[in-house]
């Protein structure tokens, strides 16, 4: 009786094993042979959704220039740019305003947070 109970247990689990590897193998031969997605490229029927930047700014750095005009440059059909900093007189805020006139197109907003209440003030620039 107990023979019987552990041999019909025994080929339970592995009939239920058996159909788990077959769905594992038809779930990988599907996935390995599918066609890829097109991605959309902003052109074409399917429009990008317009997204936003957040840069936090603190002080100057060497090359801050550069850095901040490549995101103006971005290669995106629809974006914004957010700058975030502690007050007005960050110097920082220099080339930002230099960048605005010389890309007039990009939407571009700053933000001015005060001091930080957290413990990582470049966030807390950009939580307002």
């Amino acid at each position: 009786m107990v023979g019987r109970v552990l041999l019909f247990t025994a080929l339970a689990g592995l009939l239920s094993c058996t159909i788990y590897l077959l769905l594992v193998l038809i779930a990988a031969f599907r996935f390995r042979f599918a066609l890829p997605k097109p991605v959309p490229s902003g052109e074409g029927d399917v429009p990008l959704p317009p997204v936003t930047f957040l840069k936090p700014l603190r002080g100057l750095e060497p090359l801050l220039d550069q850095n901040l005009e490549s995101f103006y440059r971005q290669d995106y059909p629809r974006f914004e740019l957010i700058f975030g900093t502690r007050d007005g007189s960050d110097p920082a805020l220099q080339i930002v305003e230099a960048l605005r006139r010389k890309y007039p197109e990009v939407t571009t907003r700053i933000i001015f947070s005060g001091e930080p209440a957290c413990p990582h003030p470049k966030v807390h620039a950009l939580t307002y």
